[in-house]
């Protein structure tokens, strides 16, 4: 399951050419946050790691105190799903959450 995940992430990354020339991977995106009856929009960098055996995806916004939320989503431990071209969703059954992380519409630079 780790292949599929980690090639499903894959897909996301070079069907919207997200990486850079230096290797990096780090972009914007919206995400829907789904955990029980609650739901939340925001807007986040996002930066994904290549780990010798999975791939890790962290959410930036998330890495502050105030947000109980996980920052890191890794192919080992979540499900990942690119639901379209622009659209990526992990499900973590622990925790009863589902995130999706959408290209579309992004605010671009100000």
């Amino acid at each position: 399951m780790i292949v599929q995940h980690t090639q499903e992430l894959q897909k996301f990354i070079s069907g919207n050419n997200l990486k850079r020339e230096d290797g990096i991977i780090l972009f914007s995106a919206i995400i829907d946050l789904y955990k029980l009856d609650e739901t939340s929009r925001f807007t986040s960098e996002i930066e994904v790691l290549t780990l010798p055996e999975e791939m890790a995806l962290y959410i930036l916004e998330f890495f502050g105190a105030e947000n109980p939320e996980k920052e890191m989503y890794r192919t080992s431990r979540q499900q990942f799903v690119c639901s379209s071209q622009q659209e990526l969703e992990i499900l973590d059954s622990k925790s009863d959450t589902r995130l999706i992380i959408s290209l579309k519409a992004v605010p671009g630079p100000q």
